[in-house]
């Protein structure tokens, strides 16, 4: 029997064999959130306004993100079956991973309906020992910042490229090799204007004024953005 098709009791017993346990109080303080917020607003993040369409949205246009860029080289250089072989099975699994993470979700009293905000860290401190929750934060951290490191770093030369297209010039601090303000007026056949050098340019600050001001608001409020961009990306795709 899986742990998620277990009685609630069994699931709150503590095994000391495990090692350090999250804690009846702290779990049962978890629930409590649940039910308390299950009002909309209730837990200061407003309404759950996404819709079907946003939700699709957002999930292509995570699925279109930085991993994209190196497809067509890996299908230059592997062929197209053990490439395509590896997106079924990765489809296939995240396909049943992300079902019974929902699972989980609404195995948690008062969240049969996803009344309340639960995501990985609180089904994490739900269902895991102590040491799983840290683990799995550490490495949801870990991965999410991956993510925001290669997305930034490919929108601001994507950024940096239009500029050049546009105006026929881009420019940036140097900092390494040779530190000092560096002009380019050429794309280049890099994967950067700037090809093989550390820079602050333009493109960077361009991504870095949009980003901050939306890292004021939740997902729920700039979701509309997300809709925008996957309307954008099948017009980039025909050109």
């Amino acid at each position: 029997m899986s742990l998620l098709n277990k009685p609630r009791d069994e699931q709150a017993k503590p095994n000391p064999a495990r090692g350090l346990w999250i804690g009846e109080e702290e779990d049962r303080e978890l629930i409590e959130n649940v039910q308390k917020n299950a009002s909309p607003g209730a837990d200061g993040f407003g309404e759950k306004r996404i819709t079907f369409f946003g939700g699709v949205s957002l999930l292509l246009n995570n699925i279109t993100g930085p991993g994209m860029v190196q497809l067509p080289q890996i299908f230059q250089q592997a062929g197209w079956v053990t490439p395509s072989l590896a997106l079924v099975y990765i489809t296939v699994v995240s396909s049943f991973a992300a079902t019974m993470m929902c699972k989980a979700m609404a195995l948690i009293p008062g969240n049969s309906s996803f009344q309340g905000r639960i995501e990985l860290g609180g089904l994490a401190k739900h269902y895991f020992p102590r040491w799983g929750y840290w683990l799995t934060v550490l490495l949801l951290v870990v991965s999410m910042q991956a993510v925001n490191i290669s997305s930034i770093i490919i929108t601001a030369q994507t950024t940096d490229f239009a500029f050049v297209t546009a105006f026929k010039w881009v420019g940036g601090v140097e900092i390494y090799p040779d530190p000092g303000f560096k002009q380019i007026h050429s794309a280049g056949d890099s994967n950067s204007p700037f090809e093989n050098i550390y820079v602050v340019s333009i493109g960077f600050v361009c991504v870095l004024l949009f980003s901050i001001p939306l890292g004021y608001f939740n997902l729920d409020d700039n979701i509309f953005l997300q809709v925008v961009f996957f309307l954008i990306i099948p017009r980039d795709r025909r050109r």
